[in-house]
């Protein structure tokens, strides 16, 4: 995508003294919103203050099936029903040169604000991990 190299803001004082008035009022809102768009297009757009979603880190033990040891669970941001949960960073707790098998998924049950995890796959059994977790409404 190609990048914005700049834009002008509106100046009140580009205008005659007789639109001043009115290009003081639409000055404001205009200015703002081109600055949020501006940055959105030049890559200043973040996963949790632009997506609607929760980034959360969990540290999770799973058995031999990806059930984990005891239960597991972590608050949402804001109530929305949760469409699905994505792991996108694992850190081995235990041993620091294990590694997941696999890209990890995670089965989950929403009660409320919170998401319950019920299986993360790809996990080396009795292995403490660090595990962060993207929830998108």
């Amino acid at each position: 995508m190609p990048r914005l190299s700049s834009y002008k803001r509106i100046v009140t004082n580009d205008y005659k003294e007789e639109d001043r008035e009115l290009v003081d009022q639409l000055s404001g809102s205009v200015n703002d919103s081109f600055n949020a768009l501006y940055f959105a297009v030049n890559g200043r757009l973040s996963l949790s203050e632009n997506i609607f979603c929760t980034v959360k880190d969990v540290e999770v033990t799973v058995n031999s099936s990806g059930v984990p040891t005891f239960t597991t669970s972590f608050g949402l941001n804001s109530s929305y029903l949760v469409i699905g949960c994505q792991v996108i960073k694992v850190d081995n707790l235990t041993n620091s040169s294990s590694y997941p098998t696999g890209q990890p998924f995670i089965t989950f049950v929403q009660n409320g604000n919170s998401v319950i995890i019920n299986h993360i796959s790809n996990l080396q059994p009795n292995n403490r991990y660090l595990v962060r977790i993207v929830a998108y409404g």
